[in-house]
């Protein structure tokens, strides 16, 4: 359901502003956002179903909490089952606070389909998804 939001008010936060919601959030304050950033379980939601209810919007913004490969691994598993998965675009581009540290990453995916001959992916991307994390 889309959030009430006063006539001419847009939500385009920068990274900097979406760190300092995650933060909010990590200690367990209430956000800030007003609905705009959601709850979500990204990974297990065809992307289709992200945008019901949400005719007027083209972006949308989730806090999700990301599932390692192996629990002691560094690397986290973005596959929607045997369906799909979240292919990474780029390496990433540091995100600085105010202070010039780096507090976090960003990173863009695409949703891409998987090929039912052997799991290779097949390149072809579903209803031109991006995700930047």
């Amino acid at each position: 359901m889309e959030p009430k939001h006063p006539m001419g008010y847009t939500f385009e936060p920068s990274p900097q502003d979406l760190i300092f919601y995650l933060e909010h959030k990590a200690v367990g304050n209430p956000s800030p956002t007003n609905g705009f950033i959601e709850e979500c379980d990204l990974y297990n939601i065809d992307p289709d179903e992200l945008f019901r209810g949400w005719k007027n919007y083209k972006v949308r913004y989730f806090y999700v909490k990301p599932e390692k490969k192996v629990k002691a691994g560094s690397r986290f598993c973005r596959r929607f089952g045997n369906k799909a998965t979240w292919k990474g675009n780029n390496k990433g581009s540091p995100v600085y606070n105010l202070k010039g540290m780096v507090v976090g990453w960003k990173k863009n995916f695409t949703y891409t389909l998987i090929n039912d001959n052997g799991g290779k992916k097949n390149n072809q991307s579903h209803g031109g998804y991006i995700m930047d994390e």
